[in-house]
């Protein structure tokens, strides 16, 4: 039996901070612990899960050392990805010294790169929607950037098809931490990539609570669009193999 591929965004774990997320709604209480027990439940160790941002309230690396322990500890492969709470998040080279000097073994990074799994090769960044707060030369800097780095991993996801055996006609598949569009937002830079790229599935987290009337889900313009924030997903890894993700109603 083929392994499994999840994905849940948004854990916000705070293993060394006080931060609650109640403040987002009653089904944050004790998200942690509802958070271990669906993985359990869900998750083999032979199992691949992606997470696409807000992984630590962590300052820094060191004061998000006890969450990467937390996953560490949880059975699969975890790949992260970073979120716009992910204050921790560094150079590639200082976090994978990171993982190294504290035997993280079964975490790893998507960062401007790309993973064949499963039959599947799975690209990526953080993503970025419009900030009303920020200067619109900030915005526009930081929507550039961050499509730049899309575009940078799913050039390494057609090159992974070349020389990855077995993974000629796979699919690329598309993570994410902020949705790419919404209601009321459409990052046109990321979604053209999606198109440009023939991407059939893409996967984001960010939004949260009533946030999610501003969600788009489904298909729209040839691309399924799937939200997995934790608190949307009751705080359960969603199956990503092909055939077997499903769509949730809002």
């Amino acid at each position: 039996m083929s392994a499994i591929v999840h994905i849940i965004a948004d854990p916000h774990l705070g293993e060394s901070v006080d931060k609650p997320m109640r403040v987002f709604g009653s089904e944050w209480e004790d998200h942690v612990r509802k958070f271990k027990e669906a993985w359990l439940a869900q998750v083999a160790p032979e199992d691949t899960v992606f997470l696409p941002g807000d992984i630590s309230w962590g300052i820094d690396l060191n004061e998000a050392l006890a969450d990467f322990l937390f996953l560490e500890q949880l059975p699969g492969k975890k790949i992260l990805s970073k979120g716009n709470h992910d204050y921790w998040w560094t150079t590639l080279s200082k976090m994978q010294k990171f993982l190294d000097d504290n035997a993280l073994t079964t975490i790893s990074f998507l960062h401007n790169d790309a993973v064949a799994v499963e039959g599947m090769i799975v690209c990526g960044s953080k993503g970025y929607l419009w900030d009303a707060g920020e200067p619109v030369t900030q915005n526009e800097k930081l929507i550039r950037r961050e499509a730049a780095r899309l575009e940078l991993s799913l050039k390494a996801g057609r090159k992974l098809r070349k020389t990855c055996p077995g993974y000629e006609a796979a699919e690329l598949v598309v993570v994410l931490h902020y949705p790419p569009l919404t209601v009321g937002q459409r990052n046109e830079p990321i979604l053209s990539l999606l198109h440009e790229y023939d991407i059939k599935r893409c996967y984001f987290g960010h939004i949260h609570g009533p946030g999610k009337a501003a969600a788009v889900t489904g298909e729209v313009d040839g691309v399924s669009y799937f939200l997995v924030s934790a608190d949307f997903l009751s705080f359960c890894p969603q199956k990503m193999n092909k055939n077997s993700f499903l769509l949730r109603d809002l």
